[in-house]
C-alpha cells in the first residue's frame, strides 16, 4: 500500500470515528480566530501567581543568606582529634585534610582522637608530616608517628589507608573496627549498599532510560493498543491486590477465632 493509498484509508478511519463530531463542526460558531490561536488572553489566578514569586524570593533571599553568612565547607570538612574543623577555622587553612596517625586501638573514638589536620596527606617514606597539633598529639613529628606512617589517597580531604595490608600491621585490628562500625551505621549502610549496588543502579538507569524511548516509540505506532493494555493490566492488578488483601484478611480472621476457641476451651485462662 502505498503513501496516498495509506491516507486515504487513515482519513476513512478517522471519519468513521469521528465523523458524526466533525459533521456539526463549525469554527465561526466555537469564537477561534481563523488563525486558529487565541491571543485574547489573561491571568486567571493571581493569587497563585504572587505566591509563586514569593516563594521563588524566599528561596533565593534563604540561599544568599545561608552562602554568605555561613560555611558551606564544614557541612562535608573533617574534624581532628579535638574537634576543629581541618581547613575551616582560623590557623587551620593552611590544614584541610585529615590524618589518623594511629589505629592500634579496638576502640573507634580512640583512634579518632588521634586524628590531625594536614598540610597534604602522607605516604610510607615521607620523614616529616606538617601538621596543627593536637591535645593527643602534641608532636606530629615523634619517631613512633614518623614509623607507622601508612600510604594513603585523598578521599574528600581524608587521608584514607590504600589498603589494610598496606597498614602496620599493629594498626590492621583497629582499622577494620573503625570500618566495620562505620557500615554498621544507618549511614554507613546506605553508603555500604549503594557501594555493592553500584553496577545494579547504573544498569537499571540505562535501561530506564531505553525503555522510555522504546515506550515513546511505540506508542507513536501502537497508542491505542498500548493504551487498553495498560488500562487491562492495572485493572488486573487491582483484581488481583484485592484477592490477596481478602486472603490475608480470611487468615487473620481464623486465627483470631482459632486464638479465641483455645482461649475458651482452657477455661478462660492462657496456657
Amino acid at each position: 500500500m502505498d503513501s496516498k493509498e495509506e491516507l486515504e484509508a487513515d482519513v476513512q478511519k478517522k471519519n468513521e470515528m469521528y465523523g458524526d463530531d466533525l459533521g456539526g463542526f463549525n469554527a465561526a460558531e466555537t469564537g477561534i480566530p481563523e488563525s486558529g490561536v487565541n491571543r485574547d488572553r489573561g491571568c486567571t489566578d493571581i493569587i497563585c501567581l504572587l505566591l509563586f514569586f514569593a516563594n521563588c524570593g524566599a528561596m533565593v533571599y534563604l540561599a544568599h543568606m545561608g552562602f554568605t553568612k555561613g560555611d558551606m565547607g564544614k557541612l562535608f570538612s573533617p574534624l581532628d582529634g579535638d574537634l576543629h574543623f581541618c581547613g575551616h577555622e582560623p590557623g587551620y587553612e593552611d590544614y584541610p585534610h585529615l590524618y589518623i596517625t594511629s589505629f592500634k586501638s579496638i576502640n573507634v573514638f580512640a583512634n579518632l582522637k588521634t586524628g590531625i589536620c594536614v598540610k597534604e596527606c602522607p605516604d610510607r617514606g615521607d620523614t616529616s608530616i606538617d601538621c596543627k597539633p593536637t591535645g593527643s598529639v602534641g608532636n606530629c613529628n615523634d619517631p613512633e608517628i614518623i614509623k607507622n606512617i601508612y600510604n594513603t589517597n585523598d578521599l574528600a580531604d581524608y587521608c584514607f589507608p590504600e589498603s589494610v595490608s598496606d597498614l602496620p600491621e599493629s594498626f590492621r585490628e583497629g582499622f577494620i573496627s573503625l570500618t566495620n562500625n562505620f557500615k554498621q551505621s544507618t549511614s554507613g549502610r546506605y553508603l555500604n549498599d549503594i557501594w555493592i549496588s553500584k553496577k545494579a543502579i547504573g544498569y537499571s538507569t540505562l535501561a530506564g532510560v531505553v525503555y522510555c524511548f522504546l515506550y515513546i516509540y511505540f506508542m507513536s505506532i501502537f497508542a491505542e493498543q498500548l493504551a487498553w493494555t495498560g488500562i487491562v493490566l492495572i485493572q488486573l492488578g487491582l483484581v488481583a491486590g484485592t484477592y490477596f488483601v481478602y486472603l490475608e484478611r480470611v487468615e487473620a480472621h481464623e486465627a483470631v477465632i482459632a486464638a479465641k476457641t483455645h482461649f475458651l476451651s482452657n477455661g478462660g485462662t492462657e496456657s
